[in-house]
Formats: C-alpha cells, sequence, structure tokens
C-alpha cells in the first residue's frame, strides 16, 4: 500500500506524524515540526519532494520510536535537518538535495541500507554516521560553505567519499574502510582513518590532508593495499598505526 499528498503550496505537519503505508508528499516548502515514526511494527518509506526550489525541513526526530525503511529528498530545493536523530532499518536514506545541519546529526541505519548524500551537506554541526553493513556515500562536497564540527562513520560497512573535499572545524574519524572517488581534500584538526583507505582505480586519485593525520588502529589497517593512491599529502603530524602506505 501507498500514499501520495500532493499540493501545489506548501505543506506543513505540526504534530507527529506516523506513516501507516508508504507515502509520498510532493509540494513547494515540506516542514515537519514533530517526530515521524512508522506505525508500530511496521517499516515504511517516506519520500518528500519540494517543488520550486523548495524546502524540506525535518525539526524532529525520524524513527525514534519506530523507524522507517526508507527516506528521500529530492533534487530541487534544499533539505534543512534540526532532527538530530534519524533512525532507518535495512533499506536507505538518500538526500539528492543540498543538506543543512541546524543541529548535530546521528544517521543509524540498523540494516544493510545506504546513507547517500547526493549534493553538499552543510552547516556548523556534528554529523554522525552508523551504517551498518550498509555504505556511507559523500557524493557532493561536504562543509564546502559552512564547515561541520566533526564528521564521524562506524566501524560497520564502508565509506565513499566522492565529492572531492571534507572541511570541519574539528576532527575527522572514519572508522570503517574508505574508497576515494575523487581527488580529495580533508581539512580539520586531526583526520583519522581507523580501516583501510584505498583509491576507487589505482593511482588515479590523491589524498591531501590539511591537519594532522592518523591511519589506521590495528595491524591490517592498510593504505592503499588493494588500490594505491596517486599522492598522499598531510599539512600536520603523521601516525602511521597501519600495515603500510601505498602510493603511485
Amino acid at each position: 500500500a501507498s500514499t501520495t499528498v500532493t499540493t501545489t503550496g506548501d505543506q506543513t505537519y505540526t504534530g507527529a506524524v506516523t506513516l501507516g503505508a508508504n507515502t509520498t508528499l510532493a509540494g513547494n516548502d515540506i516542514t515537519f515540526s514533530s517526530t515521524i515514526n512508522s506505525a508500530a511494527a511496521t517499516l515504511q518509506d517516506l519520500t518528500v519532494n519540494t517543488t520550486g526550489g523548495g524546502t524540506t525541513l525535518f525539526n524532529g526526530v525520524i524513527g525514534g520510536t519506530d523507524r522507517l525503511a526508507h527516506l528521500v529528498t529530492n533534487a530541487d530545493g534544499q533539505t534543512q535537518i534540526n532532527a538530530g536523530t534519524i533512525n532507518l532499518n535495512g533499506n536507505s536514506a538518500i538526500f539528492n538535495d543540498p543538506v543543512v545541519l541546524l543541529a548535530n546529526l546521528q544517521i543509524n541505519e540498523a540494516g544493510a541500507g545506504t546513507v547517500t548524500f547526493n549534493s553538499t551537506v552543510n552547516g556548523t554541526f556534528s554529523l554522525n554516521v552508523d551504517s551498518a553493513a550498509g555504505t556511507t556515500i559523500f557524493n557532493g562536497a561536504v562543509g564546502n560553505l559552512a564547515p561541520l564540527t566533526t564528521v564521524t562513520t562506524d566501524a560497520d560497512g564502508t565509506t565513499q567519499i566522492n565529492g572531492g573535499s571534507v572541511n570541519t572545524t574539528s576532527t575527522q574519524t572514519y572508522n570503517d574502510a574508505v574508497t576515494l572517488g575523487a581527488d580529495t581534500t580533508l581539512t580539520g584538526s586531526t583526520i583519522t582513518f581507523n580501516s583501510t583507505l584505498n583509491d576507487a582505480a589505482a593511482g588515479t586519485q590523491s589524498l591531501a590532508i590539511v591537519g594532522n593525520a592518523i591511519f589506521g588502529d590495528a595491524a591490517g589497517d592498510f593504505v592503499g593495499n588493494t588500490a594505491a593512491l596517486e599522492f598522499l599529502t598531510v599539512s600536520g603530524t603523521t601516525t602511521f598505526n597501519a600495515g603500510n602506505a601505498s602510493a603511485t
């Protein structure tokens, strides 16, 4: 079963929202002032399609009581997240428009789904992504307009950095295996890789770290072991705890 709500103007949901079916909302600005949950013991999808350069605004926790299966925003306009927490289970979150953080954000994907940012992510707050067995994908620049404070990914799954840059005022900690899909600059106080770090294709992408760098926290945390980086530069101090580092 599915539900669609379409308006030519705005949609505003002031009270708590419960999804009893997969739901698509289409309108100009779409605002959620409170929480969003699936109906008890179900997993529902939510797709939000703004029009005319509208804004999707999440002001309440998403999936705090009953997780959503799938959360998607379209490429029109932007998404502002003041929710603090987004909990999903088994599918994915896909933000196709620019994301602006209005509060520290924790995204928890309990299943094998991906968490994908297909555009930029900005805002002077922290971003923590727990993707379980899935992949965290940054296809746009992070912090290019307003640097985040910190970026953290969990030890499960993988992370793909394809947007060219991640800019934070404090630390970046990648606890899962990282793949670079573009020449990348990571700017922060300390950039830590607690798993492997590889190029998407050997010798094609470079990594520049503006700040201090820590590579690995275990013997198997190799750099470039399956696909060597083209170049690696670090402006600050460097600590190697990994098995090796390889660059072409």
